[in-house]
């Protein structure tokens, strides 16, 4: 598989993996499946400075917060879950062990 194939099933992964932990609730209102895309890739963007999955958390608490102002977005503990799926994702792309 060639380098932009990689890129856009790691793509469609963390926007699947980000859809189905639905930290904001949208896609439990009725927005569509691909609701996070826009987030996904602002994820991907963050994970070549993340080491482990807190700092995946953290990236994702903050641009849930920045993204969504004056949405109860939650905290720390409740991206936990989420930034793990999405580590395991990376870390798969990247060849690596999680």
């Amino acid at each position: 598989m060639n380098e932009a194939n990689r890129d856009q099933e790691l793509q469609k992964r963390i926007e699947d993996i980000v859809a189905a932990h639905d930290p904001i609730g949208l896609i439990l209102m009725g927005a569509p499946d691909d609701e996070y895309l826009f987030e996904a890739g602002l994820i991907i963007q963050a994970l070549p400075r993340c080491e482990h999955v807190p700092d995946v958390t953290q990236a994702c608490l903050n641009l849930f917060t920045a993204m969504f102002a004056g949405v109860r977005v939650g905290v720390y503990a409740d991206y936990l879950a989420l930034a793990a799926d999405v580590w395991q994702a990376w870390c798969e792309h990247q060849g690596r062990q999680p």
